[in-house]
């Protein structure tokens, strides 16, 4: 998948539900660290695993999060 093929299906999203998703992601986080592992934690949650994705031209398929 090319750079401008990603951008395309992130045209899709709300961006109103992405921010919220964030904001309730990161509301008790006290530093950056902390919203990383927010934000991990919230990406482990909502995908379904496992999915096809492009790396380096190859279809792969995604299993989990490490």
């Amino acid at each position: 998948m090319s750079k401008s093929a990603s951008a395309k299906w992130t045209a899709g999203l709300d961006q109103k539900k992405v921010q919220r998703a964030f904001e309730e992601a990161v509301v008790d986080c006290y530093n950056e660290s902390e919203q990383h592992s927010g934000l991990l934690t919230l990406i482990e949650d909502e995908v379904q695993f496992p999915f096809p994705a492009c790396v380096l031209g190859e279809t792969v398929q995604v299993v989990g999060m490490e």
